[in-house]
């Protein structure tokens, strides 16, 4: 475990990026540049990026090439002055959804693709199938760029040694290829992957050892390990951690008091996704603010967001349709310092909607408003309801010796309320994330159950 001064570490991370040629360090000299706090100038950027960057995608996407309304869009580009403008000019280009990523790729790819610096990455898949396109260098460092703004933001130096709380469980070649990024990046990695009593205990020594300036990964592994803090009373009072930064899930409100408790730092909540990098972070005001010029979002009628990436030419994503669920349109009309227009927040995936047997439709971030009122009992470290027949509804819980037969009326009184079924409670050592490493509240698995019936 080698920890390195933010100075010393941002000459190796700078260095490195050289080699590799990826330009983030021009990224980020471009990014510091920027008065974030000016409206006027945040407007013009949008137009200036996202107009030119249409004009590219329809003169050398095939997709867009093809388009019959083409001409039609090349005299409205011209004629863009405002943002009105630009969102009316977005209307005239398809709405895209994975699935016409997955059937038709190659029309999505640019006929300049060779010329540009790219390298070929994954979406994460948690929608399903995951898809491979090449992501241009220029995204990616715009990407981190906006991440070390997020730094800035809260006075954490963009190079501090930090820990990573992801899922995954990886074999020992990706261990030793993980190993090497950390050790590059000045960071210690941790796994929310099948996490015990010895695991949580080696984490906590680790991070007290460590003393890292934040903690940045998904929100359920890092409250796993801040009950564990919480229930153990171990003192987390660490001078140089500033802030812990949760992504990859959504935060609940009962994950956020649990790991304020532990770490005695507040929460920031970062919206992003592995085609897009950070979408949305929260300012030290709380405001959930859109990089809107580097990621234009619209929320549809339905509260889909779309989203319209002025980075990424290679491989072009125009209005597409990410799969999540807004709580809010976007909001200009603000009076916050920073200018970014913001929103209210995420409110789960579209494909992870509930559907219960008596036609209710419920929110996918609905059964953690059972656990936020069970989460000052301390008692539930996981949880996950599945869905087996109209009938059966089950509920597997990861407890620990605060679990009463009180804790679990409470559970099944309110699970009655809000499912209108009782719930059927199993006790378990634990709950596996699903393949992508992401957690998942509620599964249905009627249909699975049919098809196994009828076979």
């Amino acid at each position: 475990m080698i920890r390195r001064a933010p100075a010393l570490q941002e000459k190796i991370y700078f260095t490195v990026q050289k080699l590799r040629k990826e330009p983030v360090k021009e990224a980020w000299e471009l990014v510091k540049s920027i008065d974030y706090t000016d409206k006027k100038a945040l407007k013009l950027r949008i137009l200036q990026r996202g107009k030119e960057h249409l004009s590219y995608i329809i003169q050398h996407v095939p997709f867009y090439k093809r388009l019959k309304n083409r001409n039609k869009i090349e005299n409205l580009i011209k004629k863009v002055h405002t943002i009105h403008e630009f969102h009316e000019l977005l209307q005239e280009f398809p709405v895209t959804e994975k699935k016409d990523l997955i059937q038709i790729p190659h029309h999505f790819f640019s006929d300049e693709f060779e010329k540009i610096p790219t390298y070929i990455t994954t979406s994460s898949g948690t929608t399903g199938q995951s898809i491979a396109y090449p992501k241009d260098m220029r995204d990616w460092a715009m990407s981190h760029a906006n991440m070390f703004y997020v730094l800035t933001l809260y006075n954490i130096h963009p190079h501090a040694p930090y820990i990573y709380y992801w899922a995954g469980d990886w074999g020992l070649k990706s261990r030793l290829i993980n190993y090497s990024k950390d050790f590059l990046l000045n960071r210690i990695r941790f796994t929310g992957y099948n996490l015990n009593t010895a695991k949580l205990l080696r984490q906590v020594k680790l991070v007290l050892k460590f003393k890292p300036f934040y903690i940045l990964g998904i929100p359920s592994g890092i409250y796993s390990l801040s009950t564990f803090i919480i229930n153990e009373g171990f003192d987390m009072n660490i001078h140089t951690l500033k802030r812990i930064f949760t992504t990859g899930e959504l935060l609940t409100p009962y994950q956020r008091r649990a790991i304020e408790k532990a770490f005695k730092v507040k929460t920031v909540d970062i919206y992003g996704s592995s085609e897009f990098g950070n979408i949305y972070f929260e300012c030290p005001e709380g405001h959930k603010h859109i990089f809107m010029d580097t990621n234009y979002v619209e929320v549809d009628s339905r509260g889909n967001i779309l989203i319209t990436n002025f980075f990424q030419k290679a491989f072009a994503f125009i209005r597409y349709k990410i799969g999540d669920i807004a709580y809010s349109n976007v909001i200009w009309d603000h009076d916050y310092r920073l200018a970014f227009p913001i929103i209210k927040g995420i409110s789960g995936r579209s494909s992870d909607m509930i559907k219960l047997p008596d036609g209710k439709m419920l929110p996918p971030m609905a059964p953690t408003y059972i656990f936020d009122k069970v989460s000052p009992t301390r008692s539930v470290i996981k949880f996950r309801y599945v869905l087996v027949s109209d009938d059966r509804l089950l509920l597997y819980l990861v407890v620990n010796n605060r679990y009463n037969k009180n804790v679990e009326n409470l559970i099944v009184k309110e699970t009655l309320k809000l499912f209108n079924m009782r719930p059927e409670i199993h006790l378990v050592q634990e709950i596996k994330p699903l393949n992508n490493g992401k957690e998942r509240y509620f599964l249905d698995l009627r249909d699975t159950a049919l098809k196994r019936t009828k076979k």
